[in-house]
Order: structure tokens, then C-alpha cells, then sequence
């Protein structure tokens, strides 16, 4: 999600933007009395942020109400961002709405877009996600960047409107072709700290280098293995300010460099060119301990972990919706000719609790990288497919095995880490069981249909299982017919489709549901022993 600001106005003394000009801002604040309310809000702009003068949130907020009362819709908003987030005045969301407000009403696309974000999570007024998609509409028409950027996933998601994967795309490109941030992405500031290696895919993907100071109000979000950080980053923008609620994920390690390329290409071949998926919007460093920091987009809705509980207890319409969400994505890195190597719960982000992100990750492969270089196995052994366990490689059908368990997290409520500790007391007991084809008991409520594309996708025979754009278009099918989905004859699992396994046949394990030998043992040991949980 996006917010933006304005400021920074043209005076008429000096004929000059005033942040540029002190004399022209010196002379302003002796004749506050006779200057227009456009000024006054960009004098509070200077102040708000230190420009050529002291930095003071008090005045920011005095200059920024003064210009708000004489009708300056710029004021307005920069008030209401004053309201909502504590500047200069103690913090008043149902204040900031109604500034928000009041600007909207005066054609400012920053306030229409400002008040699109209050509708859809509910700042100063309850939410309302059909007037949240009406005010991006409104902002996105009169060519602002952050209410297409918010339209276009509004479009993506399916919030306040149908899902509209074209017209998602297309407010999206706009977005990225409206901020000259993107258009300049490749311009790294030759003083910044940054290695060869990463200023070569940089520029090669025009990613912009963000420098820290960008960054704002930076919060840890997770406790457990997995360590990401929440911010604001806030970067000059035409005539103001563009701020992005974004998910920083440190780079640390022996191996920092190889999981940051790896990132990094990973976007390159998805989200770069398909801006519905999770994004990439540059790489920073933090000084002080000299790790690359990866920026990317963040979600309302956290984690399919933190939400599987709610999901659970969804209808079957949603919770279909959501798994095309998810179908739809791991499609795209397959028709990438990538493979996921560790899809979990973690890394399934939510906006809301009918749709999804696979987030971007290091651990994406190239189909043809995974025939000579065996991966780092650092997913949960709940994910991982048997063949995979039993020495083999991760392919795009392991993929599909990962989807599966995640089905059944979806119908059940539960995780594996939950089934696990019911019926399990060590991981390598688990792992000797996943061989052998046992899975998870399935819910007496789960309908037939879903029980049936479950099993096929947890199947101990990789090729037995549909391939990503096979569950695309049973779910689509269900999705739009649910009487489709309650008659569990209506899918032809047998039915041909496009080899998208090609490559199985050359690294499939046969007789996988058995250990064979004392290598195959000393493996499995090893995985289960070393693993990382993340």
C-alpha cells in the first residue's frame, strides 16, 4: 500500500521552488500574513523536513494547519498525515480522516488516494473497501502514482472490486512509468557503498539503490527463524513525497552474496516483468553492520501462518479463491522455467484472507541449474516431497507436493508442525512415513473434489501429480461453477495436458516410497539433523 504527500509549491518572489531557495523561504516567513496557503503548506514542508532551515514538527504542523484552513487541499492532506501518524500533534485518527477528506473533496489526488487507504484499513472510519476502490479510482484517474500502484492491487486482489488480472497490470505499469524513481532506478549514487557484483545486476534490472536514511519507523515483525522488518520508505517524488509500506529482509551469512544474486535474478525473470507479483523495489545497506538489506513489498494481512486459522474457517468459495491466488503465482515461476525449492505457509503472503503472494525468495532455481546443483535444504521437512527426501532433486512436481500440504493446512486449520506433534516424536519417524506415502488424515467436512485434487498433488509419484497450470484451471473451473466443485466426477485428472515435467523422467527416483540402501539413509539423517526451519 501507498500513501504520497505534497509540497514544495513554485514561489512568486523568486520565481523558484522555495525548498531550493532560502532567501525566497527567509523572506516568506517575515510576511506569513500575506502569502497564499500553497506557500504556507510548503513552509511546513521545510519544516516537517529540515529544509533550509531547522527541522521542527511543531511549526510543520502550525504551517500545514494554517494552510489547511485557508482552503490549500495540499495543506489538507499533509495535515492529515500530521493526525495520522503523531507530527507535530498528538495523533488523532478520526482528525486525519476527515483532512483526508476534505482534500479529496478539492481534487487533490494525494487526498483521494489518502482517503482511499483510511476506507480499506479503516483509519478514522470503519472500513469500507467499495469507497476505498472508489477514491483510487478517483486518484488513479488524475495520474498519481501511489492511487494507480493502490488501484492496481485492488484489481489484483479483488478488493472492492472483481479481480482483474489485465486491468490490475495496467495500473501497475502506469504506476512504474509515473514515478520517476523507477524511471531512474539505474542510477546508483556513485558514492554509495556498494559492491561490483550488485551494481552489475542492479543496473542490468534497473533497481534503484536505496540509501538507509530512506527508511522509516523500522519494527522487528517476527520472533521466530524467519527475521524481517516492517518500514516506510519515504523518496522524493515529482512535487512531494512517496511513501511505500515495505518489508525489508536482511542478507547475513557465509553466503550473503550468492542468496542476494539469487534474489535478485529471481526478480528479474518474474516480477520485473509481471508487476502482479511480489515486487523487488531496490537493495540498501545498513552502515552500522554493513548487510545488504533487499526492500520489498509488503501486505496488510502478514502470513498464511499468522491467518490459518481464520482461513480455516472460511467458506469453500473463498478458501478456492485463495488457493488460485496461490496456484496462480507458483504458474508463473514455473513458466519461468524456475522452481519454488521451499513453498510453506511463512511464505505465503496475504493482503486479505482470500488472497495471496508466494513470496520472492532466494530459494528459486532454474529448472535446468537443478540437474547439476543440488540446493541448500533449508525448508521444513513438512514441505519437502519424498523424492526429494529420498536423494532426489527438487523439481516443479516437488513443487506441487508443497502445494498439497498446503491444502490441507488450508481445509484442516492445522499445521504439520501440529500433526507432526500429535502423531510423531521425532522428524526422522515423520520423513520414514512420508516415504511410505502416509499423509495427514483429511477432515470429514472436506468436500470430495478438493480431497481428490489434495491427493493428486501429494502423490508419492511425481508424475502423477497436475502441474501448476492443471490446478489453475480446476480451481478457476470451481471458482466459477461451484456446482462444478461439489460433483467430484467433474475433473479428468487424465485428461493430456502440456509436458510441463519433461524433465522429471531424468532425475526420478524409482521405488521412492523406499529406502534402499544405507546411502539413501545416511541422506535422509542428514537432512533431518541439519535442517534449518525456516
Amino acid at each position: 500500500m501507498e500513501s504520497d504527500r505534497e509540497g514544495k509549491s513554485l514561489s512568486i518572489f523568486s520565481n523558484r521552488d522555495i525548498t531550493e531557495n532560502e532567501e525566497a523561504l527567509k523572506h516568506y516567513l517575515k510576511s506569513a500574513n500575506d502569502i497564499n496557503s500553497d506557500i504556507k503548506n510548503d513552509i511546513g514542508w521545510c519544516y516537517e523536513y529540515g529544509i533550509r532551515i531547522a527541522k521542527d514538527e511543531k511549526k510543520a504542523y502550525e504551517w500545514y494547519f494554517k494552510a489547511a484552513i485557508e482552503n490549500s487541499f495540499c495543506g489538507q492532506n499533509n495535515l492529515g498525515w500530521c493526525f495520522e501518524k503523531g507530527i507535530g500533534v498528538v495523533k488523532d485518527e478520526r482528525n486525519a480522516f476527515e483532512w483526508y477528506f476534505e482534500s479529496a473533496k478539492g481534487g487533490n489526488s494525494s487526498g483521494q488516494n489518502n482517503l482511499g487507504r483510511c476506507y480499506e484499513i479503516g483509519i478514522g472510519v470503519d472500513k469500507d473497501e467499495n469507497k476505498a476502490f472508489k477514491w483510487y479510482l478517483k486518484s488513479a484517474s488524475c495520474g498519481n502514482p501511489s492511487g494507480q500502484y493502490n488501484l492496481g492491487i485492488c484489481y489484483r486482489n479483488g478488493t472492492g472490486t472483481s479481480p482483474n488480472e489485465g486491468k490490475a497490470i495496467e495500473w501497475l505499469q502506469k504506476s512504474r512509468s509515473n514515478d520517476n524513481k523507477c524511471q531512474n532506478g539505474n542510477e546508483i549514487n556513485p558514492n554509495a557503498n556498494v559492491d561490483g557484483f550488485l551494481k552489475e545486476v542492479m543496473l542490468k534490472n534497473s533497481l534503484p539503490w536505496i540509501p538507509f536514511n530512506e527508511l522509516n519507523n523500522i519494527r522487528k515483525v517476527n520472533t521466530d527463524t524467519i527475521v524481517v522488518y516492517s518500514a516506510e520508505w519515504a523518496y522524493p517524488h515529482k512535487l512531494g513525497v512517496r511513501i511505500r509500506k515495505v518489508k525489508l529482509d536482511p542478507i547475513t551469512g557465509s553466503d550473503s552474496q550468492e542468496i542476494l544474486l539469487n534474489v535478485l535474478n529471481a526478480y528479474s525473470i518474474i516480477g520485473n516483468k509481471k508487476p502482479t507479483f511480489h515486487q523487488c523495489y531496490g537493495v540498501s545497506r545498513k552502515e552500522t553492520t554493513g548487510h545488504y538489506i533487499v526492500v520489498m513489498q509488503d501486505v496488510l494481512a502478514n502470513s498464511l501462518e499468522c491467518n490459518l486459522y481464520s482461513v480455516a474457517r472460511m467458506g469453500w468459495s473463498e478458501k478456492l479463491k485463495l488457493l488460485l491466488y496461490i496456484a496462480c503465482d507458483l504458474q508463473l515461476i514455473h513458466s519461468c522455467n524456475l522452481i519454488n525449492c521451499g513453498l510453506h505457509k511463512k511464505k505465503i503472503l496475504q493482503n486479505n484472507l482470500s488472497s495471496a503472494y508466494i513470496a520472492l525468495s532466494s530459494r528459486f532455481l532454474s529448472a535446468d541449474k537443478a540437474l547439476t546443483a543440488k540446493p541448500k535444504l533449508r525448508v521444513s521437512t513438512f514441505y519437502i516431497a519424498p523424492e526429494v527426501l529420498n536423494g532426489g532433486l527438487f523439481t516443479k512436481a516437488s513443487d506441487i507436493y508443497s502445494f498439497g500440504i498446503i491444502m490441507w493446512e488450508i481445509s484442516s486449520g492445522k499445521s504439520m508442525t501440529d500433526y507432526f506433534q500429535e502423531y510423531y516424536d521425532y522428524e526422522l519417524q515423520f520423513s520414514f512415513a512420508v516415504l511410505n506415502g502416509i499423509r495427514p488424515n483429511i477432515s470429514e467436512n472436506t468436500v470430495q473434489s478438493y480431497s481428490g485434487l489434495m491427493k493428486r498433488c501429494w502423490d508419492n509419484d511425481p508424475k502423477k501429480r497436475p502441474s501448476a497450470s492443471k490446478i489453475c484451471k480446476i480451481l478457476t473451473s470451481w471458482k466459477n461453477n461451484m456446482a462444478k466443485f461439489y460433483d467430484f466426477e467433474s475433473v479428468n485428472y487424465d485428461e493430456p495436458e502440456e509436458d510441463e515435467y519433461k524433465l522429471y523422467e531424468i532425475y526420478y527416483i524409482s521405488d521412492a516410497d523406499q529406502i534402499t540402501n544405507f546411502h539413501q539413509l545416511h541422506h535422509l539423517r542428514a537432512i533431518v539433523f541439519k535442517m534449518k526451519n525456516l
